[in-house]
Formats: structure tokens, sequence, C-alpha cells
């Protein structure tokens, strides 16, 4: 199988770009047939079609758009010789108030949610709706993304209709903050394995299931559009001083150095080994009924996992039993094909995501959309990177119409989601990165230089789903998690991220402190899981404990919130964030020159283990509600109101 690493579309543009889409004769439907192609080699057939679209005619395209290529609105002027004759179309009101904020006309002004809102000559809102996201994982990227698509959307349809009518949703200019004490993908998002499927590890299909996993890839495919404009050189975006300094304090690196280049994803499928008896039966017992609504996973025997994972270990019981049922001879058909096993169930439309690179490019995409012509005038996104510890009590939130609380397991640090008031268990877990063994020899002329192994991960082969999973970010870099810490507290996933490791093992014991001890005891757990992550994953692929092949490069630690089962599942929690007592429910501006502004708060939680499957959907659901006030749209399987009670309406 000839799959390319990390390959991206440059055409492929969901509703990111539009004026790219509407020329481009690759349209958003075949993202979806691209990626749940029955069999590999088809779609290394349509890989190959899209590897001829190179980089400079996506720069083409949107170097044709109005305003040109390289200025606008939060653009930055590149300095390409090609390129000193394009003339921007932009008016110098808006570009006034890009380049010196604070003389921008009251229309771009953040916090003036008490201005009059329409325009005499368009009939459409000119005053800012500013929406703070509380949270910049998964859930809190995607729905600022879909913020501004479904504005872009909209724009679109009342400008080229000029339907100003009461049924007719219309959108001036919105920005988004978000908010995150970790920056993008600091939490449990960024130590997630990235494998995108929707099946359960019996073989059935998740509740909608294959509709998030469509969503997800095209939001996959709208960050890898836009990491193929950044990258191209011919878009540069003003650069988000807040992030890019946190980064560089905590990293050595911006943001664009650090991560520019870097594939967004593996696709070569993930694959479910069975490990029992029990699970061989229940795969082949359930494959079948998921195909025929919508899942394109398929049965293979022992031979055909072998050849799918070189090297990969199947336990002695599921090969003896799919040996012995393939030597009776029962005329009983029926009986026959109740009783037959499988190897394992390989899903060839499944994704590998390197979720903290993913999120990072969805969310320059979700700023390229801000700062674009789609949008109208005024629209912009930025990050803040600090603490919120109460949505009544924080100044700096009043000045938004809308607050919505995406931040997973540290929702429960926020004073009114503390306590009780979430139904969400916490479950805390490590994952390690491994990496070849690197060995030192001597060459010829007495130089030591250093020689990677020649062991990497089979070329082609899916990721392994499971516990432990095995998830390649590349030929050369596996994830495999993870560790179940059912105790865990909100004050751990505050510690979320890379566990930094002393060199020095001794402890003076004089000046040791609580934090320290502290610290020293997240090392002992992080080392004791790392050997246990390795040791498991070795049994399904022996190669990975051989200490002169792989060995751990990175431990992470994370805590997702999982929701209560249902007869549904688990399914994520969205809803309203009610008032408590003493608290206003955000209908008054702290602010006395803002009393008349009404602050919805919306939540959304408990994504738990699914968080990759149902955040793209999520996203659209959630934008919208916000958007226009209305929680219709959620789901009633899906609705909770934090303040009110566990699966209120």
């Amino acid at each position: 199988m000839d799959i390319e690493w990390g390959f991206r579309h440059p055409r492929i543009f969901c509703c990111t770009f539009r004026s790219v889409i509407r020329k481009s004769p690759l349209r958003l439907a075949q993202t979806k047939h691209l990626c749940h192609s029955p069999v590999p080699a088809g779609c290394r057939a349509r890989m190959s079609s899209l590897a001829s679209t190179s980089v400079s005619t996506l720069a083409a395209v949107w170097a044709a758009r109005p305003g040109g290529a390289r200025q606008g609105r939060g653009f930055e002027t590149a300095t390409h010789v090609a390129c000193k004759n394009k003339v921007p179309t932009l008016s110098a009101r808006r570009r006034r108030a890009f380049r010196h904020p604070s003389n921008a006309s009251p229309t771009c002004t953040l916090a003036c949610p008490e201005q009059s809102r329409g325009d005499a000559e368009t009939g459409l809102a000119t005053a800012p709706t500013n929406i703070a996201i509380i949270g910049a994982g998964f859930a809190g990227v995607a729905i600022a993304y879909h913020v501004f698509k479904y504005v872009a959307e909209k724009h679109a349809e009342t400008t080229e209709t000029n339907d100003t009518s009461e049924n007719q949703h219309s959108f001036g200019p919105v920005t988004i903050t978000l908010i995150d004490e970790k920056a993008i993908a600091g939490g449990a998002s960024g130590v997630a394995a990235g494998l995108l499927h929707p099946y359960t590890p019996r073989g059935k299909l998740i509740w909608r299931g294959v509709e998030g996993v469509e969503a997800t890839l095209a939001l996959v495919a709208a960050a890898e559009a836009a990491e193929a404009v950044m990258e191209s050189g011919d878009v540069l975006l003003k650069r988000d001083v807040e992030l890019d300094a946190f980064l560089e304090k905590k990293n050595g690196t911006s943001k664009e150095t650090k991560h520019r280049g870097q594939a967004v994803g593996y696709r070569a499928g993930v694959c479910r080994p069975a490990r029992d008896w029990k699970q061989a039966l229940d795969l082949a017992k359930h494959c079948g009924g998921a195909y025929d609504m919508g899942g394109r996973g398929v049965a293979v025997d022992v031979y055909g996992l072998k050849t799918l994972v070189p090297g990969i270990s199947v336990p002695i019981e599921v090969a003896d039993a799919i040996a012995f049922e393939k030597e009776q001879h029962t005329t009983d058909e029926t009986t026959q094909e109740n009783n037959k096993a499988t190897a394992g169930l390989y899903v060839p439309e499944g994704v590998v995501l390197d979720t903290a690179r993913y999120l990072c490019s969805l969310w320059d995409a979700t700023r390229l959309l801000a700062f674009g012509d789609e949008t109208p005038d005024g629209c912009g996104a930025s990050i803040e990177i600090r603490t919120v510890a109460s949505l009544q009590d924080d100044c700096e939130l009043q000045k938004f119409h809308a607050v919505v609380v995406a931040c997973g397991a540290g929702a429960g640090s926020i004073s009114e989601l503390g306590g009780d008031k979430l139904p969400t268990k916490l479950q805390g877990g490590h994952v390690v990165e491994m990496v070849p063994a690197v060995s030192s020899f001597v060459d010829d002329d007495d130089t030591e230089t250093q020689n990677s192994s020649s062991k990497s991960w089979p070329a082609g082969a899916p990721g392994i789903l499971g516990s432990p999973y095995i998830a390649p970010l590349g030929p050369q870099r596996l994830l495999v998690g993870t560790t179940k810490d059912y105790g865990a507290t909100v004050c751990d996933a505050r510690n979320a991220g890379v566990v930094e490791f002393n060199d020095d093992e001794s402890n003076d014991e004089s000046n040791a402190s609580s934090e320290s001890n502290e610290k020293s005891d997240r090392q002992k757990q992080a080392r004791s899981a790392g050997v246990d992550l390795v040791h498991k994953a070795s049994q399904i692929y022996p190669p990975l404990g051989d200490a002169h092949s792989w060995v751990v490069d990175t431990t992470r630690y994370g805590v997702r919130a999982n929701p209560p089962r249902s007869n549904l599942g688990s399914l994520p929690l969205v809803g309203r964030i009610l008032p408590t007592h003493g608290d206003d429910g955000g209908e008054k501006n702290h602010d006395s020159k803002h009393t008349e502004t009404k602050q919805t708060r919306w939540y959304v939680g408990g994504l738990g283990a699914r968080g990759l499957v149902y955040h793209g959907m999520l996203g659209e659901i959630v934008a919208r509600a916000v958007l226009e006030d209305d929680d219709t749209h959620v789901p009633k399987e899906l609705r909770f109101d934090p303040g009110k009670g566990e699966g209120s309406v």
C-alpha cells in the first residue's frame, strides 16, 4: 500500500475559503469520498490525482481574490517581487482599523455592546458581537471556526439576495476571544492519540458516529488547507502576539517556527485487533450491521491482519479458535455464520491526527476566515493566555455578549460549575511518544556520529486501536497510550502536558517542599506509566519491546471529563449555564455604561474519549445556538443545563 505520510489537499477548502471553492472543481463532497474509500489502493489513486495541484497554484487562486493575497483585515504584506503590482481593494477605513486599533471607527471597537445595530445602506448589523470561548481544545477551536463559517455563509446569502427580513438571519461583525491558560491544545486535547473512527470496542457504531467523523474530516480539510496557505508564504497573518510570546517562553520558539510544515494527519486507516476470543466474535457479529449503517470497517482474518501490520502479534487463543473453526465442516450455514470470528476490524477511512498540530492549523483556518473577505468588516479572532475562576466576577468577561465554557476537565475550576454541578467524572492518563533508538558508532575517520535505527513503523500500516493503542504520527514517531487514573481531580487537569524529568534524581530533603515532592511524585507515576505502556504495547507489536529499536522520547499527561452513560452510550453535554443564587446570569454588565447588555452563557463538556469524533459536529451545533441565541439547535440527547439539573431541557 503506497500511502503518503501527512498528505495535504491544498484545494479541498470546505467553506474556509469560499472563493476558492467556487473556482475549484473539487467540491467538499469529494473530501468525504476521498477518506471513505473501501480499500487503500483507491485512496492512493485519488491522492495521486490531487498531488499535481501545487501550492503555487493555490497561491495564485488566493491572490486573485478581492483585496489580493497579502493585504487585508489581519494580514501582513509580504515582500515578494512578483506581487508588488497588486492593488489592494480594501477600504481606507478597514486598513486604518487594523493598523491602528485605537483609531478604529466605533463599529470596529470590541467593547460597544450598547451601540445600536444596523447599517442604513445594507440593513446589516454593524456593531460587533463579542464571543468568549473558554478552552482551546477540540470543542473550543471547533466552535470558533464554525462561528465564522456560519457568519460567512449568512453574510454571502444576505449580500447576494439583499434579504434582510426577520426570517433571514444576518450577522454583522463577530469577534471571538479564545481563553486558555495553556494556549491551544495545552490540555487533554493535545495529549489525545488522534485515532479517528466511529466504532466501539465491540465493532458497533457509536451514536451519530459516521456523521461525527464526516464533520471532523471537514475540519481536517480546512486545517490542511490553511496549513498549505500559510506554508506557501503567500498569505501572512499578523502575529498572534500573546500566543507566540507564550510559546516562545515555554518552548523557546514561536508557533510558526516550531510547527509550520509538520504533517497534520496520517491516512492509512486504523485497525482493531481482537485481543481475546469474545472480542473476535463481537467484531465479526457487528461488522456487517455497522457497514449497512454507513461504517466502512471490514473483518480481516489472521493472514489479513498480519499483512496490514507486519510484525503484529495475534493472541494464540484467537488464532487457534479461528483455525479450529475453519476446520469444522458444518452443513448449517446459519450456525457457521453466527459462530464466525475475526482476527480484527480494519477501518480504511480511519485517520490518525497529530492533534496538537491539527488544532494549531485549525486555529489558523479560523483566523484566515475571520480576517478574510468572506466575513463582514470588523470580524476578528484572538487568544488570551489566562485563567478564568468565575464567570460572574471576572471583569474582563463582562464585555462579551456570549461566553462559552468548553475547557473539558478544567470546567470544575470555575466557581459557577464547581462542586457537584457537573455530572462528569474525571479520568487521568499518560501517553508516551516513541521514536527509533539512536546508537553511536565511530566512522572510518574516527568521527563519532549518530545513526538512527532502521526500525520504523511498517509503510502504509494502519494505527492500532485498543488498550493500549498505537498511533503512528509518522514512520518514526508513535504515540502509545493510555493509562487510566479514575481518581483525577481538577488540579490534576491543570498539570496536563509534557512531564519534565529531572536529570538529577537526588533529593535534598532539607530543601524539599510540598510542591517539589508533588512534582517528584508525578515524575515517578509518569515513569511507571511509561514502563507499563511499553510492556503492554510490545505484546501487540513486539518490536516496541526491544530497547535497541524503540525508546520513549516524551511522556505526556492529560485529564478528560467523561459524561454519564445513557442508553445511547457516552454522549457529550451541551446547554445553557443558568444563573445560580446571587448570580445575575450575565443579564447586566458590570460596567455601568453597558447595563443593557444581556450575556448568554453556554456549556460544552463531557466529550470524554470521543472528543475527536464529536467536536466537529458539536462546533456547528453550538455556533448556531450561540449566534442565534436559540438552544433548540441542541439535540435533546445532549441537552444538559448546569444550574437546572441533569438532562434538563
